[in-house]
């Protein structure tokens, strides 16, 4: 896609939908994203470190998608999921804050799965404590 991808181009796309039994899936999402970051530091100790930063970043993702759930939407791709918790969440500075590593670690990812990028100790190690971080962040978020 060679135009930019935006909140209300993932909407008309229907990447991002209303469906307010989402709110259901919130802590399936969570659990999901500790078993990812649980993976990621089992690697980070045995110093994988590209599997660190390819792990970690599904925890994001699924706690990018616990985030979207709890409003009652729905996400189906990694970029909108991103640009939803940006729009969603703009009001909430603790998110906002998250945000520029959150990019980050999609564009990682990528640099990693697709692009054969090896990684080091230090991002590894960033994504990790990033992971930990937006966990405690999003269950503070979506507890009510």
């Amino acid at each position: 896609m060679t135009d930019e991808i935006t909140f209300e181009k993932c909407k008309a796309l229907g990447k991002i939908k209303e469906l307010e039994k989402s709110k259901n899936w919130v802590q399936k999402e969570i659990a999901v994203a500790e078993n990812f970051l649980d993976t990621a530091k089992f690697n980070f100790d045995s110093e994988r470190y590209e599997a660190v930063i390819v792990i970690g970043y599904l925890t994001i993702f699924h706690l990018n998608r616990a985030l979207v759930y709890s409003v009652g939407k729905i996400v189906k791709t990694h970029i909108c999921a991103v640009l939803a918790v940006k729009e969603l969440f703009k009001d909430n500075k603790a998110v906002m804050d998250l945000l520029k590593g959150i990019e980050n670690s999609l564009v990682s990812r990528n640099k990693i799965q697709y692009d054969g990028y090896d990684a080091d100790k230090e991002m590894a190690e960033f994504l990790l404590d990033l992971g930990k971080d937006y966990l405690e962040l999003v269950k503070k978020i979506v507890v009510k």
